[in-house]
């Protein structure tokens, strides 16, 4: 597959590139991890570049779908700031494409000219709160009742918990098969849903949250039934396009980092780049960051021409996972004991990549679909 990118593809990648290196300087991002997040200002600046309407078709205000773009949009600030990116994230992936793929028309025309212009943003249940080797329904929440539905069940959620934010997640009918599971959308502030911020080491203001369903009442205006496809699958590939893409993010930033580090630092005469342990080290690490890019863009461009693209979704994201880790940490080593000040950025790619595990880069699902596709 041809991954040559467009002319307005180039246009938009360019324009990410040159406003990154303008608002997002190390010395800044520095402060605003500090803080606890990006701030409110600077994402409101990103939002007026107008790109929150990619994976959204012309009919409800969006110039796509074009998820290739909005991929590579989204890579582009992770590499210099991944709680950026996934504020992106949440626009244009869990608001814009979940609802262009799984809402009906009166969702997608009330929902989705907002999502195209930055003014709402979601967030999407990932995974139950305790993972086993058990049947996935286990970890999912359970709708129960007759006249009127409830549903019940913890978990996690990615993407934003704000008061302007709608929370997507899967359910099914207590005792029923997983081929009946749900896709529902709901308010954040409805009666029985609390949802509480995490704080872990990485992505700070924006790491996810817990979830709580405490007999929150669901109707059948909040189903995103949409879709020709298995609907869970539909909205892992979403999920899972958005990211992989701030993996692959971190993975190119934590590289780019090392090297010019590697480049500047003199030891017996000469830059470390040149020994052979540091040289051959960051050669593979860029040769796997392409390999799973290659798997990221081919998923992307086939959900753009109507093709099979949740499993090429599924694969990049474990891939890209994977070398962002292993990036980040051979950044630390080339390092040394500079990379654990926090003066030096090798320290949050660490962090960052090790938090991106928490969105279930290796749940017993992602695992159980991989090894489907494999035959397994």
């Amino acid at each position: 597959m041809d991954f040559e990118l467009s002319r307005e593809n180039r246009m938009i990648l360019d324009s990410v590139k040159h406003w990154t290196a303008r608002e997002c300087q190390e010395e800044a991002i520095r402060e605003w991890d500090e803080a606890g997040g990006p701030p409110e200002n600077i994402q409101k600046k990103f939002i007026e570049l107008g790109f929150t309407g990619l994976c959204i078709p012309e009919a409800y205000e969006g110039e796509g779908p074009d998820n290739l773009a909005s991929v590579l949009v989204t890579e582009t600030l992770a590499s210099h700031y991944p709680a950026l990116a996934r504020a992106y994230g949440a626009i244009t992936f869990f608001g814009g494409a979940v609802f262009s793929k799984l809402g009906d028309e009166t969702q997608k025309n009330q929902m989705l000219p907002a999502f195209a212009r930055g003014q709402r943003s979601a967030a999407v249940f990932v995974q139950g709160a305790d993972r086993s080797n058990e049947a996935e329904n286990h970890s999912l929440p359970m709708i129960s009742g007759h006249d009127r539905n409830f549903v019940s069940g913890n978990g996690r959620c990615v993407g934003s918990a704000s008061a302007k934010a709608l929370l997507v997640f899967p359910a099914f009918p207590a005792n029923s098969k997983e081929s009946e599971i749900r896709i529902y959308c709901t308010e954040i502030n409805r009666a029985g849903l609390h949802i509480t911020a995490e704080d872990t080491l990485g992505y700070k203001g924006n790491t996810g949250a817990r979830v709580s369903f405490q007999d929150m009442e669901v109707r059948s205006e909040d189903i995103l039934s949409n879709i020709e496809q298995n609907p869970m699958d539909c909205l892992s590939g979403v999920l899972y396009l958005e990211l992989g893409a701030e993996a692959l993010g971190i993975a190119r930033g934590s590289l780019e980092y090392a090297t010019n580090y590697a480049k500047q630092r003199i030891q017996f005469g000469r830059p470390i780049i040149r020994f052979p342990a540091i040289r051959d080290m960051v050669v593979q690490n860029e040769c796997d960051i392409q390999a799973a890019a290659m798997l990221l863009y081919r998923a992307a461009a086939s959900a753009d021409r109507g093709r099979p693209w949740c499993g090429d979704a599924a694969r990049a994201y474990y891939a890209a996972c994977r070398i962002a880790r292993k990036t980040a940490l051979d950044g630390l080593q080339i390092l040394g004991g500079y990379g654990y000040t926090m003066e030096f950025a090798a320290q949050r790619y660490v962090r960052d990549a090790l938090s991106l595990y928490n969105t279930g880069a290796e749940s017993e699902r992602l695992k159980a679909q991989l090894s489907a596709q494999m035959g397994i």
